[in-house]
């Protein structure tokens, strides 16, 4: 069953001073931004389940993944790091007092949710961000006309002169440190070139 919010009550809420429910000032924009509704709506699309064991809450879900990436954490690091932080505890709507999800969790609800869900939650915050004019689009006109050119076939005789030149060009480097083990080396990479001439 999809559960979208916790809804439980923090009691601690009054007890914590000030500075500690205090947000700072990129976690208070993306807690604001995250609190609308249409990055749910991708959730209920696909996942829309009404039976079954409750999942954990969505909105807890995407503030600690938006943690992950921001700040390039392992799940048991980002599970470890938002434990031990006030602030970031309070972003991810977590209480004080309430035990951290198992990292197992979030990997499954990773897998669970697939790239789709993330394509439109992606789509819905450059929608928000359209309509409250925070960034600005231009169109983008792309040529893509086909011009005819010539190519390198790989034939048989083509591919024995690219060897060829390969093999002398290592042998040429190693005469640097090891003379005497490529004194018996000839270089055809011109009589080479002279048959792939004639019968290419």
């Amino acid at each position: 069953m999809l559960r979208l919010k916790d809804g439980q009550i923090d009691i601690w809420e009054n007890i914590l001073p000030e500075p500690l429910r205090t947000l700072p000032e990129e976690l208070a924009k993306v807690d604001k931004l995250l609190d609308d509704d249409c990055f749910l709506e991708p959730f209920l699309k696909n996942h829309h389940k009404r039976m079954g064991r409750p999942t954990y809450p969505i909105e807890k879900y995407l503030r600690l993944m938006y943690l992950k990436h921001r700040y390039n954490l392992g799940y048991e690091s980002l599970i470890q790091e938002v434990g031990d932080s006030f602030t970031w505890r309070r972003f991810c709507r977590i209480a004080i007092d309430e035990g951290m999800p198992n990292p197992t969790t979030l990997i499954k609800a990773w897998k669970r949710y697939g790239d789709k869900v993330i394509e439109q939650l992606n789509e819905a915050l450059i929608q928000k961000l359209k309509e409250e004019n925070r960034i600005k689009h231009r169109k983008l006109r792309i040529d893509t006309t086909v011009i005819g050119s010539d190519i390198h076939h790989p034939t048989d005789a083509t591919l024995m002169q690219d060897g060829v030149k390969v093999i002398t060009r290592i042998i040429k480097k190693m005469r640097s440190y090891a003379s005497h083990a490529t004194r018996k080396f000839t270089d055809r990479t011109g009589e080479i070139k002279k048959k792939v001439f004639i019968y290419g």
